[in-house]
């Protein structure tokens, strides 16, 4: 990989691998959910279901997300709503009187906001490499789910051994709620983080077209090292 290759690479796997914070914690954490009183299975069952629809209405809807507010910010605030959603739904579960509607709501949103990250990161990489490389370079970074995945698990269960303060600003960042929290905090922060440092067109990394090349719309992309043999649309960042 070039240096440009490896930049963008770098972020959307990191990118990827990060969302498992906002949607690993609940599998972790329900047994403690249900021994605690806090949710009993019921709930959680509904819980899971209204991710789940979530995620595929936000599947369905990612196309016409992107052309009203482009591929940057579809993934900055997709990881800002999921980091930001998973936390609030500990501080809504944790008040033992808060709304089963919200609870379930809440989760859904978590989601939503994942929903379109896979689809749009692994296109987010394709004009970056010629065809015939693409597929190799695109196993490699699906590699982000499994990593994301360990990490996504192991942070909610070592929050889970953390004994619960006593302070009530501190209580929701230890034990069962901090295992919601934190990750949440650091999916959001990330979300932010990759606004600014992320492209979603080689140009925003100091490329620039060259004469037409083939179908309207196509040129070849001339980068500071040479020419970079892909065909790249021009597309709403």
């Amino acid at each position: 990989m070039n240096r440009l290759q490896l930049q963008q690479f770098a972020v959307c796997y990191l990118v990827y691998a990060t969302n498992y914070f906002a949607r690993k914690p609940l599998s972790v954490v329900r047994g403690d959910l249900v021994r605690n009183e806090v949710l009993d299975v019921q709930t959680i069952s509904i819980v899971e279901t209204g991710f789940l629809l979530a995620y595929a209405v936000g599947q369905f809807c990612v196309g016409a997300a992107l052309v009203k507010i482009g591929r940057r910010r579809y993934a900055a605030l997709s990881m800002i709503v999921a980091g930001t959603s998973c936390a609030l739904f500990a501080v809504n579960a944790a008040q033992r009187d808060g709304s089963t509607v919200l609870t379930v709501a809440l989760w859904s949103l978590n989601g939503l906001g994942c929903a379109g990250l896979f689809p749009l990161l692994s296109g987010a990489m394709a004009p970056f490499w010629p065809a015939a490389q693409f597929g190799s370079v695109l196993g490699l970074w699906t590699t982000c789910q499994q990593l994301g995945g360990v990490l996504g698990g192991a942070l909610p269960a070592a929050l889970l051994s953390v004994p619960v303060a006593t302070s009530a600003w501190w209580a929701i960042a230890t034990g069962w709620t901090g295992a919601f929290v934190l990750p949440g905090i650091i999916c959001a922060l990330a979300g932010g983080g990759q606004l600014e440092r992320s492209h979603f067109s080689p140009l925003g990394w100091g490329g620039r077209l060259g004469k037409m090349d083939g179908g309207a719309g196509y040129r070849k992309l001339i980068l500071n090292q040479g020419q970079l043999d892909v065909a790249f649309p021009v597309l709403n960042g």
